[in-house]
């Protein structure tokens, strides 16, 4: 019998256990899209683990130019450590690895604003058809919600490549955070009592919409990374004294420019009449 070539990894081409597990929460969201009233915004969860268990689309690739990414994305710190002292020449990135680094981050960003502007788009066919209207839509007009979508989102990506030149993430913390600030808009939006209260009279619909909190934006953010060859950090014994400072500046950063964007974005949509006024969804719903 010849036995079987050392060099292969093994089980290759199959899922882990772990990874099993992430696939198979991926229907919750359809799930929830099939439920009544309708919430299609967690199908973009189901999305993204399509993309991250999708070696084809993505991961092939990045193995391929991993040295390039490498050297693109690292830290200036890690370089003077890993350098001797006078050959700070033989790192210097070369063209190539800079146009790859432009290349990667406006992946980062066509990808990251694409994803989120989707989830807007699902959250709000969501509300045109919910029995009962929150207020979680960034317009209840669909043209003006994909304009403040657009620039909210395109916030996002740029407070994430500032934060990325500082610090680096685990997939963990990319759901954590967004989580964190998915539950800081739907407090400002006052939609928390009725979500608390819906606990008690639909805890079904109360429990798909607290996993839509969970998992939309951090599965937002995720594709971005992934788009963008943005490695997750591998760090799973974090230091909480380095680990809540870095929480702290993160959100900061992350709820932040995002806001200033959107409300730039709205200031500007009205005087160019692309905004207009809060309708009722059903009375006006495009425009």
């Amino acid at each position: 019998m010849t036995p079987p070539d050392s060099g292969t990894p093994r089980n290759e081409s199959l899922l882990s256990k772990g990874e099993q597990l992430l696939a198979a929460t991926a229907l919750i969201p359809v799930i929830g899209a099939l439920s009544r009233p309708t919430q299609l915004e967690g199908l973009v969860y189901t999305f993204f683990v399509f993309v991250y268990l999708s070696p084809t689309l993505f991961k092939e690739k990045n193995k391929e130019d991993k040295s390039a990414l490498e050297r693109a994305f690292a830290e200036p710190a890690a370089e003077t450590k890993a350098t001797p002292s006078g050959a700070a020449a033989q790192t210097a990135q070369t063209p190539q690895d800079r146009l790859l680094h432009l290349k990667k981050n406006l992946f980062f960003i066509a990808a990251l604003v694409a994803a989120g502007t989707i989830g807007e788009t699902l959250l709000w066919i969501s509300q045109l058809f919910a029995e009962k209207y929150y207020p979680t839509l960034m317009h209840p007009q669909l043209r003006s919600a994909l304009c403040l979508a657009l620039a909210y989102y395109l916030g996002m990506a740029v407070a994430w490549l500032i934060l990325l030149k500082r610090f680096q993430y685990t997939l963990r913390d990319l759901f954590f955070l967004a989580f964190i600030v998915a539950l800081c808009k739907q407090w400002q939006l006052g939609v928390m009592p009725s979500l608390c209260e819906s606990l008690s009279t639909e805890p079904l619909i109360a429990v798909l919409t607290l996993s839509s909190l969970l998992t939309a934006g951090g599965s937002i953010i995720a594709i971005g990374f992934i788009a963008g060859g943005r490695p997750f950090s591998q760090d799973k014994k974090p230091d909480l004294k380095k680990l809540i400072p870095k929480y702290l500046i993160t959100l900061s950063v992350i709820i932040l420019l995002p806001e200033l964007a959107a409300f730039a974005a709205l200031s500007g949509g009205k005087a160019l009449s692309l905004i207009e006024e809060k309708k009722p969804i059903w009375q006006a719903p495009l425009m």
